[in-house]
């Protein structure tokens, strides 16, 4: 007998669902264990950022501003959209006002594609008129998107999936899945050059979601010659919340061949997914930009990471190491018997560059305003012995000096515990900020 419960755990702060076996009494059983991290978010602080020019910086740094105020914004449209969402009944009904902050969304989703299509060098002033006629309550709790916080889930990779693979003429109808979808959805309706962006809910069991969209179902419908992109990270343990919009899409007589699905990585759906939700994944058109393909192997030079870090390492030697994955235990003397445990699929996305300057660490730690809170507590880590020199932040990428990782022997064991002891310390004194501290 399998038995399923779902837990949330109001403090993890880095797992999308993270899925635990255990037995009992023969009974084997599956925990599934969600991150639950939120943000209040000053509305009108965001509507003030939109009327502010860039901060003066690198047009690297200004792009990454742009981005993190698109992240923001989604945060905010996810935020009024799933309070709609409660109040109607669990159900997506069309909404003037959630279309009008949609559509600051996009114009903000817009911006980035302009800055990052031309190499940074051109960047539209456009949201922040529309977003002053917006009526937003002063502050909302909007979910931290997870991808742009810890895996390396580039918006602009969207917007260039979707810009090498533009619908046929016709209506061209984008779909985001709340939460992170909301933002990723405005990136493929600028690369799809459509203004026609909608988001939806997905309910009920984690592995067999449905949808309630009547209205925009029934809008769809009316089009002929419709093509429909449906955006979110994943698929998951299920793909069943994609699973739910083309079942909501087929319910209202739209066609397989007018759907298009713009997920996070290549992977079918995990363990738990139904015949249905590998249908789905097997049958429907995917468009997926890798992250090498977007800023690692490009051959276009403002778009590498490589290039981005360059100030701060030189030029690379040679092309970057991939250390991500359990990789960097590559790097040891141990033979792989020996190799330290690591969880493969939480691990940060990380690279080596060579330089005539020597080696170093490009870390991901996070886009947007959580990559610049992260970084300030590295800089302060850095600076008080805790952790190896920090160097700066680019676009989610820390750069650090690489230190070879010491043999494993009696002395350097004993000093271990101390030290974790006085880190865990050092962090519960000088960062009460529950979102920063980590060390309760």
């Amino acid at each position: 007998m399998v038995s399923r419960k779902r837990h949330r755990a109001k403090h993890v702060s880095q797992s999308t669902g993270t899925a635990v076996r255990y037995s009992t009494a023969g009974e084997q059983s599956l925990m599934l264990v969600y991150g639950d991290a939120v943000r209040r978010i000053d509305c009108h602080e965001w509507q003030e950022k939109l009327r502010e020019p860039p901060t003066p910086g690198t047009l690297l740094e200004q792009h990454a501003e742009r981005v993190a105020r698109l992240i923001e914004g989604g945060q905010i449209a996810q935020a009024l959209a799933d309070a709609a969402f409660r109040e109607a009944g669990k159900r997506d009904l069309d909404n003037a006002k959630m279309q009008d902050i949609l559509n600051v969304v996009l114009l903000l989703a817009q911006d980035v594609a302009t800055s990052w299509k031309t190499g940074f060098h051109s960047i539209r002033e456009t949201a922040a008129a529309p977003s002053a006629k917006l009526h937003l309550p002063p502050t909302v709790t909007g979910r931290e998107p997870e991808g742009y916080a810890f895996y390396a889930l580039y918006p602009e990779a969207f917007f260039e999936a979707a810009r090498e693979a533009r619908p046929p003429l016709g209506p061209s109808y984008v779909i985001g899945i709340r939460s992170i979808g909301t933002s990723l959805a405005a990136m493929v309706a600028a690369g799809w050059a459509t203004q026609l962006l909608y988001s939806v809910r997905p309910r009920g069991h984690p592995f067999g979601r449905e949808i309630s969209s009547p209205d925009l179902m029934q809008r769809i419908a009316r089009d002929e010659n419709a093509t429909v992109g449906i955006v979110d990270e994943g698929p998951g343990l299920s793909g069943s919340s994609f699973a739910a919009v083309v079942n909501g899409l087929r319910g209202a007589g739209i066609p397989d061949r007018a759907m298009r699905l713009y997920p996070s990585h290549f992977g079918l759906p995990g363990a738990e997914s139904s015949s249905n939700s590998c249908a789905v994944f097997a049958n429907i058109q995917r468009h997926i930009m890798p992250i090498e393909k977007l800023i690692i192997d490009t051959p276009i030079e403002a778009h590498r990471l490589a290039h981005w870090v360059e100030d701060l390492t030189g030029p690379a030697l040679r092309p970057l190491i991939d250390i991500s994955g359990g990789k960097w235990r590559e790097l040891r003397n141990d033979p792989p018997a020996r190799w330290p445990a690591c969880d493969l699929q939480q691990e940060r996305r990380k690279y080596i560059l060579d330089s005539e300057r020597g080696r170093f660490l490009l870390k991901f730690i996070g886009l947007g305003n959580v990559g610049v809170q992260k970084a300030a507590l590295a800089q302060r880590l850095s600076a008080s012995g805790f952790a190896p020199a920090f160097l700066g932040l680019r676009h989610g990428f820390t750069v650090e000096r690489w230190l070879d990782a010491p043999s494993a022997t009696p002395s350097t064991r004993g000093a271990l515990l101390p030290f974790i002891a006085r880190y865990l310390g050092y962090r519960s004194v000088h960062f009460r900020d529950a979102q920063m501290n980590g060390a309760d």
